[in-house]
């Protein structure tokens, strides 16, 4: 499922599955995506997001968040949620879109944009970034018309 992926969207998928486990989770939510691709210091779609929102707000919207989370005893790999598996979807899809043939972090932070629901959908409507406008930032930034 992940061959497509890079290193660094790897990165994000192996770090969520840590945090998820850490807060005692039972499956990987977009919330824990969105915590892993925050930690990236590197890449298009970390730069965009830090171009369009203060980081420190995102940070801010996921710890009122995700302290109100039950915790439960977790397995080490844990499944994703639903919302997860429609998140890695819509990043698998736009990176069809975009005609690349691997998904990375820009495809990521498009998928988290998505969603119409949940946490991280609560997080960036309060900041009013939405999909459009980080996608119009991704095809300025790669030259993509």
């Amino acid at each position: 499922m992940y061959e497509r992926f890079t290193d660094r969207a790897r990165n994000i998928i192996v770090r969520a599955n840590g945090v998820a486990y850490n807060y005692g989770q039972i499956e990987i939510k977009p919330e824990h995506i969105l915590i892993g691709f925050m930690f990236q210091h590197k890449g298009k779609g970390v730069i965009i997001i830090q171009q369009l929102v203060e980081p420190e707000k995102i940070f801010d919207g996921l710890d009122k968040r995700v302290q109100g989370i039950p915790q439960m005893r977790p397995t080490k790999e844990l499944p994703y949620s639903r919302l997860t598996r429609i998140l890695i979807n819509n990043a698998q899809e736009y990176a069809q879109s975009l005609q690349h043939d691997y998904v990375g972090i820009e495809h990521i932070g498009y998928g988290i944009l998505t969603l119409e629901e949940g946490i991280t959908h609560e997080i960036f409507s309060e900041l009013k970034l939405s999909k459009e406008e980080y996608d119009r930032k991704v095809r300025q930034i790669l030259s993509i018309k």
